[in-house]
């Protein structure tokens, strides 16, 4: 019995032994997975962290990227206002000069009316005048003239009757400047063309006894004699303030006495040099160039009647 109860003891205190093992074991198996758990919250709070701050490193690199196209993109364009305003305002200052500097374009018409006006009004006074033709040599001619033009006022103006005289205003090669014409009212004949050099008139065409200037259109005929043997043709357009020669067309002699036809488009005429043509090709060309003629438009009276 003795012995029972002394074994039973025995095994109880064992037993007692073996559950507060297996309790310390499940305590510390416990605390394990406290720990491991504690070490997972940790390291995914760490790793949140991280990618929150990796986040909010791209959104600030995003950021900067974006500012600094809006910044770029700002820039451009003030600089390219700035280029237009810069352009537009040169432009404006080139006008404004252009506007300063005295030009034939810029002559008001007063000025045309007080000059040319002089002009038809001395050519009324010279020729009730009566005057001889050798009277002419003694009168002082205010203007400046073309190389090629007499500088003298016309002797058919000045000698003879006025009633079919008229004269126009005109913007003959429409460059803004006006022409004064002197023409006559019946025919193609032109006696005076006169423009501004500055604000002075010029003259720039004349007819006189021995040589004809007529209107044709779109270009003027001007048919003159140097002497027994030489007749010139020549076809003339007005243009950039002066009358230009397209081309000259004459007769000469040869050394041995010989009449020929020449034909030149350069400035000057030098038979040595210039084109020598048939009568049958001179006599087209003339024709050619005196067609057209007519009377100058819009002509007015020069003298009332």
């Amino acid at each position: 019995m003795v012995k029972s109860e002394k074994y039973n003891n025995t095994i109880l205190a064992v037993a007692e032994d073996d559950s507060v093992d297996e309790v310390e074991c499940m305590m510390r198996n416990k605390s394990v997975q406290i720990v491991g758990v504690l070490l997972a919250l940790t390291g995914i709070t760490y790793v949140g962290s991280g990618c929150q701050s990796i986040q909010d490193k791209l959104d600030v690199i995003q950021s900067q990227t974006t500012t600094r196209e809006v910044s770029i993109a700002e820039e451009m364009i003030s600089e390219e206002k700035n280029t237009e305003k810069s352009i537009v305002t040169e432009q404006k200052t080139e006008t404004d000069v252009a506007d300063d500097i005295p030009s034939e374009e810029n002559i008001d018409d007063a000025v045309y009316l007080t000059q040319y006006e002089e002009i038809i009004s001395r050519y009324i006074e010279l020729n009730h005048q009566k005057l001889e033709y050798g009277d002419l040599t003694n009168i002082e001619f205010p203007y400046e003239t073309a190389d090629d033009v007499y500088a003298r006022y016309n002797v058919m103006l000045v000698l003879e009757e006025l009633d079919n005289v008229g004269y126009v205003i005109d913007d003959i090669d429409g460059d803004g400047v006006k022409e004064l014409i002197i023409a006559d009212m019946t025919s193609p004949l032109i006696y005076d063309i006169y423009t501004m050099d500055g604000d002075v008139p010029k003259l720039v065409a004349a007819s006189w006894e021995r040589s004809n200037t007529t209107y044709c259109g779109n270009h003027f005929c001007t048919e003159g004699s140097g002497g027994a043997a030489n007749f010139i043709v020549s076809y003339k357009v007005f243009k950039g303030n002066e009358m230009q020669t397209e081309y000259y067309l004459y007769t000469d002699l040869l050394e041995n006495g010989e009449s020929v036809f020449f034909y030149t488009t350069n400035s000057i005429m030098d038979k040595n040099n210039d084109n020598l043509i048939t009568q049958e090709e001179y006599n087209g060309i003339k024709e050619e160039t005196e067609s057209g003629g007519c009377v100058y438009p819009g002509l007015k009276t020069m003298v009332e009647q």
